[in-house]
């Protein structure tokens, strides 16, 4: 039979024994050559017979060191201490923490020093140069160094630091009621359920009269810069103000978050109306949305502002997510692409509210930023208030106005 012996796994370690008549003679050879250097003024000795390294004198002075101790832990029966560098960690561990500088742990250290409540005594390790550095009697400098570290900033144990909360917005008056701030009625959709409509003629708004004339000559008339656009992107198909629905959408964020208001203007009466399906808690967002599915089916023109990469996939998106089918298949006009395509060089950007001022000669004074448009709403459906609901509305009829605005105002493809 074949004897197999157990090799040693890589990364073993084994305590070592010292035969005490074995280290006294390694000693004996090591001051040797300690003195052959001493007597030759430091240079190095004579080549050795074997392959071993050439010390100077610094090296022997810490191997000679190392064997002493290491014969004395044989002799008196000890563990081996810390592997190499085991202490210096702990030093800095013990610095990072505010600590006094003592080991934590109870064995002896490689000085053969009791490291917990040794404080007062002298503990010495080798150093990464090779010096040896004193633990329990810290001087100035080696607590300079330790104290230089980087701090720990992370760790599973360290209790994690809360960010700062965003401050609630502050309730200026009374608390508002929706249903009389704003002119609606609740509209209760067949198979969704309820939510709240907002119809506004624009006949009243300043300068809107005026775009809706504008936008019924420019229809009216088959060679104007709207229609050559128009034919542009939908070949031969002719188009009337009646068949024209424009879209603007309010969220809760920007990725898979709820919408709670869908925005929609119409040609109604020889006018424009604003139609806004309103949201008023989560659970009424599948019958807003069902709403204007409903109303957007009557119109065979859709007009928005970045719909065609934001508002109509973030539609489907929600009316999927709600079980709702999404059977809505209008010309889709894009006025953001029309707008770069002709102010990307001349203006700041082809945001909204930039065309808005210096292509209509429009400003907006009290408006609340997009940004804060969540938050409100949050806030609406917590407490009920909607004194910060009316600006948001405002804020959506707007934007719509707006794209009316701009449609009449596109140059001919050629410009």
């Amino acid at each position: 039979m074949l004897s197999h012996r157990r090799q040693p796994q890589a990364g073993t370690r084994y305590a070592m024994t010292h035969d005490p008549k074995s280290t006294s003679r390694k000693l004996d050879e090591l001051r040797a050559k300690l003195d052959q250097l001493r007597r030759g003024g430091g240079k190095a000795a004579p080549a050795p017979r074997s392959k071993d390294l050439l010390f100077t004198a610094e090296d022997l002075r810490r191997r000679l060191e190392k064997e002493r101790v290491q014969g004395q832990r044989a002799a008196g029966g000890e563990k081996p201490g810390p592997p190499e560098g085991r202490v210096d960690l702990v030093r800095q561990r013990a610095f990072q923490s505010g600590g006094s500088g003592s080991l934590p742990h109870a064995g002896p250290s490689r000085s053969g020093h009791v490291g917990r409540g040794c404080a007062s005594e002298a503990v010495k390790s080798t150093g990464p140069e090779g010096g040896t550095t004193s633990l329990g009697h810290a001087t100035s400098a080696s607590r300079t160094k330790a104290t230089a570290l980087a701090p720990i900033v992370y760790g599973r144990h360290l209790p994690r630091r809360e960010p700062p909360k965003k401050a609630a917005p502050q309730v200026t008056g009374p608390h508002v009621v929706l249903e009389t701030a704003v002119t609606g009625r609740e509209v209760v959709h067949p198979r969704l359920g309820k939510a709240f409509l907002i119809a506004t003629d624009m006949d009243s708004e300043d300068q809107v009269p005026e775009i809706s004339r504008e936008l019924r000559e420019r229809f009216a008339d088959k060679t104007s810069a709207l229609l050559q656009r128009v034919a542009a992107q939908a070949g031969a198909a002719e188009f009337a103000p009646a068949d024209v629905v424009f879209m603007d959408l309010e969220t809760t964020g920007l990725s898979s978050s709820p919408l709670f208001l869908v925005g929609a203007m119409v040609w109604e009466r020889n006018g424009l109306e604003v139609r806004q399906f309103l949201a008023r808690n989560y659970a009424e967002e599948a019958a807003a949305i069902g709403c204007f599915l409903d109303e957007c089916a009557r119109h065979r023109f859709l007009v928005t502002f970045n719909g065609k990469s934001f508002d109509l996939p973030y539609l489907r998106m929600r009316a999927a997510a709600n079980g709702i089918p999404f059977e809505m298949e209008p010309f889709h006009f894009d006025l953001l692409h029309e707008c770069r395509r002709i102010w990307k060089g001349v203006l700041p950007n082809c945001s909204l509210q930039t065309l808005e001022r210096h292509v209509c000669g429009r400003g907006r004074s009290g408006d609340i930023p997009g940004m804060e448009i969540p938050d409100a709403y949050h806030a609406f459906v917590r407490t009920g208030n909607a004194w910060q609901m009316v600006d948001i509305l405002r804020h959506n009829l707007l934007d719509l106005v707006t794209l009316a605005d701009l449609m009449t105002r596109l140059p001919a493809p050629s410009e």
